[in-house]
């Protein structure tokens, strides 16, 4: 996501079927992925540029 340091990955992420499930195949989507040492803060972080974007 540009411009909120936030990094992702596009694409399939070797889930062709939850793909073809989703309708998904063609365009792919954009992975968030959390782990042990992610902080409430980047989370609250991530979620505020999700919702900015989905907002418009």
């Amino acid at each position: 996501m540009d411009g909120w340091d936030i990094a992702t990955r596009p694409g399939a992420h070797c889930a062709p079927l939850m793909h073809r499930a989703l309708g998904t195949e063609r365009q792919g989507i954009v992975r968030l992925s959390t782990s042990w040492f992610t902080t409430g803060d980047e989370i609250d972080a991530a979620i505020g540029a999700i919702r900015e974007i989905a907002e418009g």
